[in-house]
């Protein structure tokens, strides 16, 4: 997939369990030598037709180690119709923003950008 004409590739899962929003993002970066991995382990996520707002912790990124353990936000589309699209993973250093993004309260709305291929499945 490629999103603004970098080549990366993502698999996102997650559902309710009973201890809550479980799940993972997962980022690869074919850009760079050495590619780049990123791992967010999904805390929250919130469906509305087919979009699904997203959140979660850092738990793995080659490129900036550093920002491991703080929180990350996105969202994604899954239409009828192709193509899907995804915003790019932002993170914060402040505490809470995850949840706050995945209950509407942030007031962040990302920017959504088509998948060149691939399937993403939004059920609510």
């Amino acid at each position: 997939h490629a999103i603004l004409g970098t080549p990366r590739t993502f698999t996102v899962h997650a559902h309710m369990g009973a201890e809550g929003a479980v799940g993972s993002l997962n980022l690869v970066n074919h850009t760079g030598t050495p590619v780049s991995h990123s791992r967010v382990d999904v805390t929250c996520f919130a469906v509305e037709g087919g979009v699904a707002r997203m959140g979660g912790v850092i738990t793995l990124d080659t490129d900036a180690p550093e920002i491991e353990g703080l929180d990350a936000v996105w969202v994604v589309e899954g239409k009828h119709a192709q193509p899907d699209r995804i915003s790019r993973v932002f993170y914060s250093v402040h505490a809470g923003v995850a949840q706050a993004f995945c209950d509407g309260t942030l007031g962040f709305d990302p920017v959504l950008y088509d998948i060149e291929e691939g399937n993403i499945q939004v059920r609510g």
